[in-house]
């Protein structure tokens, strides 16, 4: 709940104070849902969880990423992958999406092999999830699905 934005509120409407007005971001606003309708029972995934997941990937996908697999030794680049995948999760981005960005380059391009090791991360970032974890990014996901 944020006061300024409240007061924004009153301002506009011309009031000068409403009893039961508040103002919250979709992610408490959503919070606010779960609990009164039930929703989220999953464990949220934590930035320590999430670091786990990505690096237990790039281990395990060493063999098949065509760039990244020199880079993911170097200190930091786990940070970089989580960052990535959750402006992805913020803005909506799918593997589809990634893989499609595919067809309209040069196959043979260092892009392309950037693009593709994106893409195997992140759909085996989502796979590991599984049903009993939950990013806190999927947040507005999850709640779009129960309405």
């Amino acid at each position: 709940m944020s006061f300024k934005s409240e007061k924004m509120l009153l301002e506009r409407l011309g009031c000068l104070g409403v009893n039961n007005v508040y103002s919250f971001s979709f992610k408490r606003l959503a919070h606010i849902i779960f609990n009164e309708v039930g929703g989220i029972t999953h464990k949220n995934l934590s930035n320590t969880g999430k670091a786990i997941i990505v690096d237990k990937i790039l281990q395990e996908s060493k063999d098949e990423l065509k760039v990244f697999s020199l880079s993911a030794k170097q200190s930091g680049f786990v940070d970089n992958i989580i960052s990535m995948i959750n402006e992805f999760k913020t803005y909506n981005v799918t593997v589809e999406d990634i893989n499609e960005m595919k067809n309209v380059i040069d196959e043979n391009s260092l892009l392309s092999d950037k693009i593709f090791d994106t893409s195997l991360i992140y759909e085996k970032y989502n796979s590991a999830l599984g049903k009993d974890t939950f990013d806190p990014a999927d947040t507005l996901d999850f709640l779009n699905e129960k309405f």
